[in-house]
């Protein structure tokens, strides 16, 4: 059973995120540009923080969403490279683009959209 978000600390939380950012950054070879669009903010996590207490719930909602893609792309294709690699090779069944073209353009539906795409697959 999961629990809901109310039941952790905003410095949990904030951990756990700062975490994700600096993991999926490293993995998926992101800029920091990048990451601040995948996350949809204009600074890091920990910046955000310091502003603002608890950190906003789409920021969250990005980080998860990103989490279901990662871990959707690494079932896919075990090998870490082979999996990040995916994400950056233009996709057939997106019309040419890649994974993470789609992803940075910034919105939540598009994180949805790839999330969704990648998650049919396992089926």
């Amino acid at each position: 059973m999961q629990k809901s978000l109310e039941h952790y600390s905003s410095e949990q939380i904030l951990s756990v995120c700062l975490k994700l950012e600096k993991s999926f950054a490293s993995v998926w070879q992101l800029s920091k540009t990048e990451m601040h669009a995948l996350l949809g903010i204009e600074t890091d996590i920990a910046d955000l923080a310091a502003e603002l207490d608890p950190l906003p719930a789409d920021v969250i909602e990005r980080l998860s969403l990103l989490l279901g893609i990662d871990r959707a792309a690494c079932t896919l294709m075990p090998d870490r490279s082979r999996a990040t690699a995916y994400l950056r090779r233009p996709n057939t069944e997106l019309d040419g683009e890649s994974v993470m073209t789609i992803m940075l353009r910034g919105s939540m539906q598009d994180l949805y959209t790839v999330r969704r795409n990648l998650e049919a697959r396992l089926v």
